[in-house]
């Protein structure tokens, strides 16, 4: 709108109302200037401010969505920090009394953790929240539970499926629209695709469960359960994996390993197979089939784009059992941290349907809550996604009882001897149960809540 100039007979019409407010003001409450009281405007809340460690916290999507919360958090600003999540980080930073507000680590440790007092219990927390631990897949509900507490909240879990080459199916006289079912039918697949050259060195594999993931002994673990066996006793009280579904999934194992010339001749393929930043032996067309996790696809899509390749469940053994191999990552609050209710607020936050499916869909992991990854929502970001939902059903994993770290190193010894000749299958399985029960016995009041 045009300004328009004040006449002589305005300026004296406003000059006298506004006198006449003075007064008014005056009477109410006398003023000894001649100007109104200035107000002072209304002191800004100050923010409590939760240190967070985290790997990758302060990069990409994660950073972004502490951007977002502290944006919208009247009283609450979270600072990542790109810490390891090891226990002697945490162990020294509880101990000396500065541990950090939130840490984010690995499942399989929280029952450790919290045998340790390193973490503390979150109920009374989430009694307050929108958060419903009943929610979660109930697998991952009994990981994250010490005690009859919730310890641990996962944000996102993973599983694996078989990959198959399609191309070298197909090179190999193989239909590439039909995957092996049973391992008798992998096994046939695999020598028909495997290939050595005229000195009798690697140059194509068809098949190892030396390589994808789970690693090492780890892939083990899925064809020890799929013959029916388990690692530990229900109760967790007794180490059992040298049964003779453990005997036999580990001379499984070790029949591809001589069948390929040893672990000398695989490691002496992959040395030299060393493939391009991003890629791997299977991208590079080198490797047959496969055994690996849900999260590959997003970077496959980048450094492959044209790799023809196939997902479906894992091979069978004779009257075996479906089982995955599921992991994933949590929040927790370390003992003593001095923030603990405004940590929540972030979990909370973190938790929520919106994010979940934001975080799932960048970084190519499922949704840790059933209702939220058995939607329209998380299936319709990829093809695969319902397929991955599903296969979680069928999750397992590694030992989540105390001492779990140890016995981590007992089976690298086992796993490493049967592999170099150096023990049976039978005698590598019956030196590691009998050191895994040793470290059962010695946590057994911290499981049975005596420490």
């Amino acid at each position: 709108m045009k300004s328009r100039k004040l006449s002589r007979r305005d300026f004296l019409r406003l000059a006298s109302a506004t006198a006449g407010g003075a007064v008014m003001v005056a009477c109410a409450a006398p003023v000894p200037t001649e100007q109104a009281p200035q107000v002072a405007a209304p002191k800004a809340a100050t923010k409590v401010t939760v240190q967070f460690w985290g790997e990758q916290w302060t990069k990409e999507t994660f950073a972004e969505l502490v951007k977002e919360f502290n944006a919208q958090s009247p009283d609450v600003s979270v600072e990542p920090m790109n810490v390891p999540s090891t226990q002697e980080k945490l162990i020294t930073a509880v101990s000396g009394g500065t541990p950090p507000d939130l840490f984010f680590m690995d499942r399989y440790i929280a029952a450790e953790w919290a045998a340790r007092g390193l973490i503390a219990p979150l109920d009374d927390y989430i009694a307050k929240s929108t958060v419903k631990p009943e929610n979660l897949y109930p697998k991952l509900r009994q990981d994250v539970t010490w005690q009859g507490k919730i310890v641990a909240l996962p944000l996102w879990t993973d599983c694996r499926a078989f990959y198959y080459n399609k191309k070298l199916l197909s090179g190999a006289g193989l239909d590439p629209e039909k995957p092996p079912k049973t391992w008798e039918e992998l096994e046939t697949m695999a020598d028909k695709i495997t290939k050595k050259d005229a000195a009798g060195r690697l140059d194509m594999v068809g098949f190892t469960p030396t390589w994808g993931n789970p690693t090492t002994f780890m892939q083990w673990w899925v064809y020890l359960w799929q013959l029916g066996g388990e690692y530990l006793s229900e109760d967790q009280s007794k180490a059992i994996f040298n049964s003779d579904a453990g005997v036999k999934a580990l001379e499984w194992c070790l029949q591809w390993v001589d069948k390929l010339g040893g672990i000398e001749q695989i490691d002496a393929f992959a040395q030299q197979a060393v493939p391009v930043t991003g890629a791997d032996i299977f991208t590079m067309g080198r490797l047959g089939m496969m055994i690996n996790g849900n999260w590959i696809i997003p970077p496959y899509k980048r450094v492959a784009p044209d790799l023809e390749y196939g997902v479906a469940t894992f091979p069978l053994p004779p009257n075996g059992q479906w089982a995955n191999y599921i992991g994933g990552w949590t929040f927790t609050i370390p003992k003593g941290a001095k923030n603990p209710a405004a940590s929540f607020k972030f979990i909370e936050f973190m938790l929520s349907r919106e994010v979940q499916l934001r975080v799932v869909e960048y970084y190519g992991g499922i949704p840790a809550f059933q209702p939220v990854a058995m939607s329209e929502d998380y299936y319709k970001q990829a093809p695969l996604n319902k397929f991955w939902a599903e296969e979680v059903l069928h999750g397992r994993w590694v030992p989540v009882t105390p001492g779990v770290s140890e016995m981590f190193a007992v089976m690298g010894r086992m796993w490493d001897g049967a592999l170099h000749k150096a023990d049976t299958p039978k005698d590598a399985l019956d030196k590691a149960v009998s050191e895994v029960q040793t470290i059962l016995d010695k946590n057994r009041p911290q499981r049975e809540g005596k420490s």
